[in-house]
């Protein structure tokens, strides 16, 4: 048969769907998608379609081009939903989504040159928190028109009968389906929230990966050993500001579209500089609930006077919390590295900027020193204050999706 694009669409719903490939330029010009380029089936409900992986063969025509997967329903005239695909020497990357129908949502994982459309309808994670995925490209852009993305976390949020909503970011060189299964560990270990609350997590997907990166092997060992380069550091820290930036835009958006909401913002690692840099176009600060930043790949002294978020901590209308160890031998070993190199710029001030909040916790913030206990420990968290959180018991890095750790998160967001 040749080489080709791989094509596999996993159903989740009670709904056949119809699944085209077109070229983009077909839409363009007014095309209904009726010449398809090899995939076109129906796809029962509840199932995995093809078993086999099929090929669009034409893979030569779409490798440097872009092509757009439609899926459709007998059920609605609509299209279900439009995702586009731009292919390069290294892959394809999702470019473009587009919903009319907010209760289907279309995704898509990438690995190489085999694409796995999954089709789902209500979605949860953990034990069963209604869950979406908020995607960002490498330029920090949201993958998807912003007015409907904004629309489907507004639809996300009334649906479900949402009290608090969690946007919660992965860390440095993870894949979408590492952040998937990331997502499904952590909150797994949720409990149940209080009477009168209800969650809903919002799992920001972003091009975290090195391409420099050994297989199999965590980016932070391998820029330790030197195989990762400062400057694949240095621009996936940049990124993450910049969509922590752009996510902070659309958290006003959120906010204004639903008075009654309360907001928390997590993150792991590289994830931790992502979450916190969302705080700074926030205008309603004091909606922001919680901040529950773990192992940040962040300066210790971001919240600091002379920080980049100097004092923002202050006006958060919850606790602010930086777990750390000096165990976690990864970011303390991997910012040591990079700011002894002098390859770091612009991370933080001062002679200990050295030190990442992940290995020393919120510094010269008036942060609050605390031990993290065991699944049933007790916090006093209070609204407007730093917590460096002491976590003994981390063994490494990738350490934390442990009840101990959730049951820290879900006391600071109020929710137990």
């Amino acid at each position: 048969m040749g080489r080709g694009i791989r094509v596999q669409v996993v159903n989740n719903t009670d709904l056949p769907m119809k699944i085209d490939v077109v070229e983009l330029d077909d839409i363009k010009q007014g095309g209904d998608g009726s010449d398809p380029m090899a995939l076109r089936d129906m796809v029962p409900p509840r199932s995995k379609h093809p078993y086999e992986p099929q090929y669009i063969e034409n893979y030569s025509a779409v490798r440097d081009g872009v092509f757009t997967v439609v899926v459709r329903t007998p059920y609605v005239t609509e299209d279900v939903g439009r995702l586009c695909f731009r292919g390069s020497n290294t892959g394809f990357r999702n470019t473009y989504r587009t919903f009319h129908n907010a209760d289907i949502l279309v995704d898509a994982l990438m690995a190489d040159d085999l694409i796995e459309i999954t089709i789902d309808g209500a979605r949860t994670i953990g034990k069963g928190i209604p869950y979406m995925k908020l995607a960002f490209d490498d330029k920090a852009k949201l993958i998807g028109e912003q007015k409907a993305e904004e629309g489907l976390i507004h639809s996300f949020v009334r649906r479900n009968g949402l009290t608090d909503l969690m946007f919660f970011a992965h860390g440095f060189n993870n894949s979408q389906r590492d952040a998937r299964n990331v997502y499904q560990s952590y909150f797994e270990r949720f409990e149940p929230p209080v009477a009168g609350k209800k969650l809903g997590i919002v799992g920001i997907s972003w091009p975290s990966q090195a391409a420099d990166a050994s297989a199999g092997a965590s980016a932070v060992a391998n820029a330790a050993a030197g195989a990762l380069k400062y400057k694949a550091f240095y621009d996936m820290h940049t990124l993450a500001g910049e969509v922590g930036n752009h996510l902070g835009w659309i958290v006003n958006v959120v906010m204004q579209e639903n008075p009654g909401v309360a907001v928390h913002l997590a993150g792991h690692s590289m994830g931790g500089h992502l979450a916190a840099s969302a705080l700074a176009p926030i205008k309603a600060p004091e909606r922001v609930k919680s901040v529950f930043l773990i192992q940040a790949a962040t300066s210790a002294l971001i919240f600091s006077p002379a920080g980049d978020l100097g004092g923002k901590h202050r006006t958060v209308g919850g606790p602010v919390i930086g777990t750390f160890s000096s165990e976690d031998l990864q970011v303390v070993g991997l910012w040591t590295w990079a700011q002894t190199a002098k390859t770091i710029v612009n991370l933080g001030r001062g002679a200990t900027d050295v030190l990442a909040m992940g290995g020393a916790g919120p510094l010269a913030c008036g942060a609050h020193d605390v031990s993290m206990g065991n699944e049933h420990a007790e916090y006093s968290f209070a609204a407007g204050n730093a917590y460096a959180l002491h976590c003994p018991d981390l063994k490494n890095h990738d350490d934390y999706k442990t009840e101990a750790f959730a049951r820290a998160h879900q006391r600071a967001a109020g929710l137990v």
